[in-house]
Order: C-alpha cells, then sequence, then structure tokens
C-alpha cells in the first residue's frame, strides 16, 4: 500500500518528536485512501461554500444548500456488516484530539435529525477513530 502525503508528513514529525495534530485536510486524504482501499462507496460532502460573491451565495440558497451537513456519506456494504442491506453512516469529521471540538448549531441539528431517521450519525475527531468505528462494524 501506497504511503500519502498526510502520512508521511506525521511521520516526519513523530522522527522530529513533534507531537502534531493533522489538519482536517490531511486527515480526509487518509480517509480517502482507506475508503478506497477498501472500496466502499463514499463521498465528501463540499459545504466548504464561504464566497464574498452574492451572486454564488443566492444560486446556493436558491439550489438548496444548507450548512451543516455532515462531511462524508459512506455506504457500508451488506457483507461488511453480515446484514442482507447496506447501511449508511453520516461522518462529521474534526482533528485529532478534540483541537476544534465545537460543533455548530446546523451540525448538531443535521446529526440530531439523521439519527432520528434511525440512520448512523456521528461526530469523529480524526481518521482513527472513524477507521475504529467502521472496524467495529465488522462482522
Amino acid at each position: 500500500m501506497r504511503i500519502s502525503e498526510a502520512e508521511l508528513k506525521i511521520i516526519e514529525a513523530k522522527r522530529k518528536g513533534k507531537q502534531t495534530i493533522p489538519l482536517e485536510d490531511e486527515e480526509y486524504d487518509l480517509i480517502v485512501q482507506y475508503l478506497n482501499g477498501l472500496g466502499f462507496v463514499y463521498t465528501h460532502i463540499p459545504m466548504e461554500t464561504f464566497t464574498t460573491s452574492f451572486k454564488v451565495k443566492n444560486r446556493n440558497k436558491r439550489i438548496g444548500v444548507k450548512s451543516g451537513f455532515p462531511d462524508y456519506v459512506i455506504i457500508i456494504p451488506y457483507w461488511w456488516v453480515g446484514k442482507r442491506h447496506n447501511i449508511l453512516l453520516f461522518a462529521e469529521i474534526k482533528r485529532q484530539r478534540k483541537a476544534y471540538p465545537t460543533l455548530s448549531p446546523a451540525q448538531k441539528e443535521w446529526l440530531h435529525n439523521l439519527k432520528s431517521c434511525n440512520e448512523l450519525a456521528e461526530v469523529f475527531y480524526g481518521f482513527e477513530e472513524l477507521k475504529a468505528y467502521i472496524e467495529a462494524l465488522r462482522k
């Protein structure tokens, strides 16, 4: 398996004796590599929609862009969980060790509403937490 750029940064920091907390984008790199390796179907929801353009803001509002939706939608295959059907996991990713632990009110609302639909909707502080959760689902 090929080592990603994010993993190389973590390895280099450890060699230098530094305790680094990967950025969310570095965590995303690890998540994508892991999910691709498993052959799972997933998507990242690009909600990084900050703009000063009123044209873009108005378009986003018109087409229904809502803030706070979880970062990833992951289809966990039936063969992984030992069930007759796939399950959905909505994953909100934060930096490791709760460096920025605060969820926005919109994020809390989305997670609550998704859970009320009997969906898996969780906050993960870093790639390792998400990986451990997915591994724990394995039958």
